[in-house]
């Protein structure tokens, strides 16, 4: 399941493209790939910014080359940050992945300050 900071909820039934403008990258236009759009008004977020791949059972997580990078940690482990175009499987359990804050050193710090508030 998929739960962004805005509280919207997405099943894990196909690949998704997230981002500003996830709509124009040529996997959602052609069908294979649906878009979850996200409200970024400082536009530290990319308009194709990650990409979230399903494989069988295993769930992947793909930078999308973006320009701040996509963070991803498991349970309550440390964040790393993804190599661009190389997608990351994310082990079973709780998985974590941040990638709208525009200050590359803060990320981690801020997506566990949203991660408090939520519990």
């Amino acid at each position: 399941m998929i739960v962004t900071d805005q509280g919207a909820v997405f099943s894990l039934v196909c690949d998704y493209v997230v981002g500003r403008e996830p709509e124009t990258a040529p996997e959602v236009m052609g069908g294979a790939a649906m878009a979850i759009a996200l409200d970024d008004p400082k536009l530290a977020m990319s308009r194709i910014h990650t990409r979230i791949l399903l494989d069988g059972w295993e769930v992947r997580v793909e930078d999308a080359t973006s320009a701040n990078g996509t963070f991803v940690a498991h349970g309550e482990g440390e964040w790393t940050r993804l190599e661009p175009g190389l997608p990351t499987t994310v082990t079973p359990g709780p998985a974590y992945v941040f990638f709208i804050n525009g200050a590359k050193e803060r990320a981690p710090a801020a997506a566990l300050a949203l991660l408090g508030r939520l519990d």
